[in-house]
């Protein structure tokens, strides 16, 4: 079973989420979990300090 997160976003960037959840036609828990695996693939390849300038 998976570990429940949760993170406080400002409200630009919710839209921008739900943007996005309405463009894929998936749930935003899903495309939050996709973000999230992405986002641990290239944290892996940069130090998370670059993370700053990306």
């Amino acid at each position: 079973m998976g570990v429940t997160l949760t993170a406080r976003v400002d409200e630009r960037l919710a839209k921008l989420i739900d943007e996005i959840v309405k463009g894929v036609g998936m749930d935003r828990s899903t495309v939050m979990r996709r973000f999230l695996a992405r986002a641990v693939r290239v944290g892996r390849v940069f130090k998370i300090s670059e993370f700053d300038t990306l």
